[in-house]
């Protein structure tokens, strides 16, 4: 079978494409495919990851002239790899001329070229002699001997890159009939096959034109001719039973020869069937692949069904992207003890060799045995792992690593190897039963499994005593046996070790139901009284078993005890079952109460608390109701305690001490005795705070000082004083020796309940008078103008007071007079108050003098308001940024105020001081300009200063800038108008 391929195996150079051709070669179909029209050159170290795979079988085929020449066409792919070439122009096909009609389904219907048309003709070279090698010699060529014929009786090529002969079908006819006349074929199919020793092989080969015996020999892999036969020439056929002598997992080859002529199969492999008297090779019809963690291909090649096709030349392997493990399991038809692996490694080593392998078998696949791991030698064609026959059938064999570190894995062929006739060992576990049961229990399972699966029979040693039906054992009597678990085994299993245990059947209990004895209370003897009517239980029904006799009961003593024993004597069984039966001797148990004696003519006093629990007793004890003849006395130090310590009414008192002594103590007790008594909760005072002196605050809050103890609190008790505790003076005012009153404390802790305290409680403190200061304000005026209004400012009232709360009057007077430039005491006086003390702090009156102007009234103002400025020592670049803004300039009388806003080149503090015309300081301010060196919009009011009008007239407006950040200094001045608008 030929296919042709019209696309290029290396332009689309997928690995899977070389896989699938590969296997169909394999196959022995011939895979003719076109080179590719890419005038690529395949020998380019481009290709040589896609060359080194190797061979894949193909015939490579390029577009050559259609002409004599035979050269290569521009646009044909070549190189070594490509092997003959077919026309790749004017190719005519089945439309030639009016034939043609151009329609859209018409493509390459009247002609066509390239690699395109060059593979279908040679194609049609290739079916042509296989028809005539079939039809006519009997042979079929194989994908290489196809290639092989087509190159060397080709004709050859002429100019450009290697395309390869162009077919000569003729000189290839001439060249099979010159080969095959007088030659021996073998026609048999053994190439890439594996065969195993104790088989047999029929050999099927032909020939023409030979004389002489012909004879078979196998060759091995160091060439050595090994006889089967020394003539086969009498039939075409040859049996060939392989010798079990022969040596095994290596590749051979058969070889058939006369004088004339000889022929020489392809490889196969053979492989031991039987490696020794216990071991034989399974038939690979009994296997199958159940898994692969990875394969190639699902079917085909790469696939892991591969390794059961008895042929070397198709494998199994993995994807190259994948790393180990990896594993394939097969599972035989039946369950055998298998004891050996065979792996028979790939041909070509691109495709990992295994060297590094575990193998496992199961029998459920879940649960495995790793039965042999180790390595394989790389260059060994089969490998053969020997193990104690193990029972599965399922076999996994892992790969761990392989040869030269490829993380893929192959196998060409997988044999199992199994032990014939193999058991296997068979165990009885029998589940435990117990040691010994009841005469009248119900039957019980016998429980026992073979690992085997095989049923387990039981048997009893004494059916009197147990019968066993199935896996049931029945209870028929007192007495012991032995019961055995066993399994014969079968075919697949040994017989297992029997397995025993013994079971005692005791006597079955009965007991005497229906009958008490009494307590009493102690009356000097041991005798018990029954009740009720005796009967038997736990009889079995149908069983006769009877109570007889006559009964009587005694304590153990006679002396007053908690659950003596009784004993029941006279009883015994009787009846046809009575063997069977074991009569519980009948002890019951009563008491003998010891008769209770009081203690009367006492009573408890009562208490204030005092920290423990201790009662005081009054009054003369004795005792009553002592029987008639027995000696009991009353003795002891009585003792008596509250049942709390803690204070409350009529408290229980528990009295303690008394005992009894004499003859007959041990028959009496004597009952508690228990009275009634009240503790009362002992006072207690607060001690360690004392109210704190105070400055006068305007209110009556007392501040208390100190750590609040209470006193009388008796050692180990836990009593705190606590509570939202507050403290008032009688008034607000000051005074020397107060009334402090304390509200609020509250006993807490565990203790406190069995305290009280009194409040509330009184204390004396100190209201003392609060500092006051009264300040006279610091105020500045220019030569010649009146003083202004003098004030103060008061420093230390208490919140909520003021000025009103003072006696007396405030007077301020300016020491001394006078009108001289300087400074000036300001002194305040006259006010008193009870309540603090007052401290009068004296204030600074300074008179500026008359500041001597000179300046030339210039008419012209400046646009937008900006005034002439003289800053001093400045560049006339920072000149210009020293001015002073008007926002109405001149400014009409009428107006409320001037507004003007000063700009310098830095952050400064600007001293502003306003003149008139005869040089009278008017106003004088200080302001910080922001960072940008601006002021904000700055106000003069017009209608009053220091007591003066201002009238119509030019006024200077001066302006001393210091930097806040460095030395910068500027003094400038600029002109304003107050004029009046009519």
């Amino acid at each position: 079978m030929a296919i042709s391929r019209s696309s290029s195996p290396f332009i689309s150079s997928a690995f899977s494409v070389w896989d699938i051709t590969k296997s169909a070669t394999d196959d022995g179909i011939i895979v003719v495919a076109a080179a590719g029209n890419g005038n690529e050159d395949l020998d380019d170290p481009y290709y040589s990851s896609y060359l080194a795979r190797g061979d894949n079988g193909s015939i490579i085929v390029g577009a050559g002239s259609a002409n004599s020449s035979r050269s290569k066409l521009s646009f044909s792919t070549y190189g070594n790899r490509v092997n003959v070439q077919g026309w790749g122009q004017s190719v005519t096909t089945s439309g030639y001329g009016a034939l043609y009609n151009g329609g859209e389904h018409a493509t390459y219907t009247s002609g066509f070229n390239g690699t395109s048309s060059a593979t279908p003709i040679v194609t049609s070279a290739v079916v042509a002699i296989q028809s005539y090698a079939k039809n006519v010699l009997g042979i079929i060529l194989t994908p290489r001997e196809m290639r092989s014929l087509l190159i060397e009786t080709g004709r050859a090529q002429g100019a450009g890159g290697h395309i390869g002969p162009f077919p000569d079908i003729k000189a290839a006819i001439e060249k099979l009939r010159d080969i095959y006349s007088a030659r021996l074929h073998i026609v048999s199919n053994i190439d890439d096959t594996i065969i195993s020793t104790e088989s047999e092989f029929l050999l099927q080969w032909t020939g023409e034109n030979h004389s002489g015996p012909i004879s078979l020999h196998l060759l091995n892999s160091r060439n050595e001719l090994l006889l089967i036969s020394n003539d086969i020439s009498s039939d075409t056929l040859y049996s060939w039973l392989i010798d079990s002598n022969i040596t095994t997992g290596y590749r051979y080859r058969l070889v058939i020869s006369h004088s004339d002529a000889s022929d020489t199969s392809g490889f196969f492999t053979i492989m031991r069937k039987k490696p020794d008297q216990n071991t034989e090779l399974l038939d690979q019809t009994n296997i199958s692949v159940v898994y692969a963690s990875n394969q190639e291909n699902d079917t085909g090649s790469g696939a892991a069904t591969n390794v059961l096709d008895s042929r070397s030349n198709t494998i199994w392997h993995t994807e190259l992207s994948v790393n180990h493990p990896h594993s394939i399991v097969l599972k035989t038809s039946n369950a055998f003890g298998i004891s050996g692996l065979s792996y028979t490694r790939s041909n070509e080593d691109i495709y990992g060799i295994i060297t590094d392998y575990r193998i496992e078998i199961s029998e459920d696949s879940i649960s495995w045995d790793t039965v042999a791991s180790g390595e394989w030698n790389a260059d060994s064609m089969i490998s053969l792992v020997r193990f104690d026959a193990t029972w599965g059938n399922y076999v996994r064999l892992t790969s761990l690593a392989s040869e030269n570190g490829s993380p893929r894995a192959s196998a060409a062929q997988i044999h199992l190897y199994i032990e014939p006739g193999y058991k296997r060992d068979q165990a009885i576990a029998f589940t435990t039963i117990p040691d010994t049961v009841t005469y009248g229990d119900t039957p019980f399972l016998l429980d026992a499994q073979a690992n085997s699966g095989l049923p387990v029979i039981f048997t009893s040693s004494d059916t009197a005593v147990v019968s066993i039906s199935s896996d049931s054992a029945y209870i028929k009597g007192a007495g012991t046996v032995i019961i055995t678990a066993s399994q014969s085994g079968d075919d697949s299993w040994k017989e297992a070790m029997d397995v025993v245990q013994t079971l005692t059947v005791r006597k079955r209990t009965v007991f005497i139901r229906g009958v008490t004895v009494q307590n009493k209370v102690y009356d000097g003897n041991n005798i018990a009284a029954l009740s009720g009517t005796a009967q038997l239980d736990s009889v079995l029904i149908g069983d006769t078993v009877e109570l007889a006799g006559t009964a009587s009961a005694l304590f153990d003593d006679k002396t007053a005890a908690e659950n003596r024993i009784v004993t029941v004597n006279g009883y015994s069984l009787s009846g046809d079952d009575a063997a069977n039966y074991y009569l519980q001797p009948l002890k019951l148990r009563a008491t003998i109460t010891p008769k209770p004696l009081s203690v009367i003519g006492i009573v408890a006093q009562n208490k204030v608390y005092d920290g423990n629990n201790i009662a005081t007793l009054s009054g003369t004890a004795v005792l009553d109701s002592v029987l008639p003849g027995d000696l009991v006395v009353l003795g002891g130090n009585a003792s008596a305690v509250f049942d709390d310590k803690t204070a409350a009414e009529n408290r229980i008192v528990t009295v303690n001490g008394y005992s009894l002594s004499g003859d007959d103590v041990a028959n009496y007790y004597l009952q508690p005795l228990q009275l009634r008594a009240t503790i009362t909760p002992k006072p207690l005072s607060v001690i360690g705070i004392v109210a704190q002196n105070k400055v006068y605050d305007g209110n009556n809050i007392a501040t208390l000082s100190g750590t609040a103890v209470l006193d009388s609190v008796l050692p180990g008790d836990i009593v705190e004083p606590s509570g939202t505790v507050s403290a008032v003076y009688d008034d607000k005012n000051a005074n020397s020796n107060k009334l402090v009153t304390v509200n609020g404390f509250v006993l807490n802790g565990p203790d406190a309940p069995n305290y009280s305290l009194s409040l509330p409680m009184q204390l004396r403190s100190a209201i003392l008078k609060a500092p006051l200061t009264i300040s006279a304000n610091d105020v500045t005026k220019g030569q010649g103008h009146p003083d202004p209004v003098f004030t103060v400012t008061c420093d230390g009232f208490a919140a909520g007071e003021d000025f009103s709360v003072l006696g007396g009057t405030l007077r301020i007077d300016r020491i001394p007079e006078g009108e001289e430039p300087g400074e000036y005491q300001i002194v305040p006086s006259g006010v008193t108050s009870d309540n603090y003390e007052i401290v009068f702090a004296n204030g600074t009156l300074t008179i500026e003098p008359k500041v001597s102007v000179r300046y030339t009234v210039d008419s012209q103002w400046g646009q937008n308001g900006h005034a002439n400025s003289s800053p001093k020592n400045r560049k006339q670049s920072e000149q210009n940024l020293c001015c002073i803004i008007f926002s109405n300039n001149p400014v009409d009388l009428s107006s409320s105020a001037a507004h003007f806003r000063v700009k310098v080149p830095c952050q400064s503090v600007l001293k502003i001081v306003i003149y008139d015309a005869s040089g009278d300081m008017l106003d004088s301010r200080s302001v910080r300009t922001n960072n940008k060196g601006e002021s904000g919009v700055l106000t003069w009011d017009l209608k009053n200063r220091n007591g003066r009008k201002v009238s119509v007239g030019t006024y200077l407006v001066q302006v001393e800038a210091r930097g806040l950040k460095s030395a910068e200094s500027y003094k400038f001045r600029g002109k304003l108008g107050v004029v009046r608008r009519r």
